[in-house]
């Protein structure tokens, strides 16, 4: 008995001669790995479903007690591949983000925000895209910003934002930081707080590139996550 899951594609490998081990995201099992045999040959009729940032439906036999299942079909639901570099550097790090972080009590909530992410590439800002889950990202691990007032003493009159702190600073704790405009204050807070569904919210703002900088620069401070993606990504533009 076979079973049928839809999956999105993060993670593409060579595994032997001509086959590939996948690494997929689901909604109801999380992360699950695959092999994929033959998948490399040109006449594999599954080789377009299992490209990176892809949704396919897969067909394996699915047994708790295994960690790496035998693919045996996969049909494209829906494709996100686009020859734009700084696109596919974005989703390159929203699917090592992913990787990085998901577990058995955030799939379904990871799930639907990397859909939503994805989709949004179509028609959207990656960079604000990207940012978005950054932010996401950091309140899954439990590293949320505090933005509601100064994160020393709670004043709600804020002059400045420190990623190694974790929030706004008042004047009096200001310390070594540098004074920040009431518009960029504004702007830490609304992608801090929001989600890929705000996404069209957001673009109406001129989004300052010192707040993708400082939001990436937060998660990246409070966890031991690889930044190597998010540096090559800053690199495509």
């Amino acid at each position: 008995m076979s079973d049928t899951i839809r999956a999105i594609i993060l993670d593409v490998r060579d595994h032997k001669e001509n086959d590939a081990m996948i690494k997929a995201l689901t909604y109801d099992h999380g992360l699950l790995t695959f092999i994929a045999k033959g998948t490399k040959k040109m006449t594999s009729k599954n080789a377009i479903a299992l490209m990176p940032y892809s949704i396919s439906d897969i067909t394996y036999d699915h047994k708790e007690t295994k960690d790496i299942f035998t693919l045996y079909k996969a049909e494209l639901y829906k494709s996100y591949y686009q020859e734009d570099i700084s696109i596919l550097a974005g989703m390159s790090l929203i699917a090592k983000l992913t990787l990085s972080t998901i577990d058995k009590e955030n799939k379904e909530l990871l799930y639907k925000e990397v859909v939503k992410a994805l989709d949004n590439t179509k028609d959207h800002d990656i960079k604000l895209i990207v940012t978005i889950f950054i932010a996401f990202i950091s309140r899954l691990l439990g590293f949320e910003a505090y933005v509601e007032g100064c994160v020393v003493c709670d004043v709600k009159k804020v002059v400045s934002f420190s990623s190694l702190k974790g929030g706004f600073l008042c004047l009096e704790h200001l310390g070594d930081e540098k004074v920040m405009t009431p518009d960029i204050l504004r702007q830490l807070r609304y992608i801090f707080k929001a989600t890929q569904g705000d996404i069209d919210i957001l673009e109406r703002y001129d989004i300052d590139e010192k707040v993708y900088h400082l939001v990436a620069e937060h998660l990246y401070t409070h966890t031991d996550l690889d930044k190597r993606a998010y540096d090559f990504f800053k690199m495509t533009f």
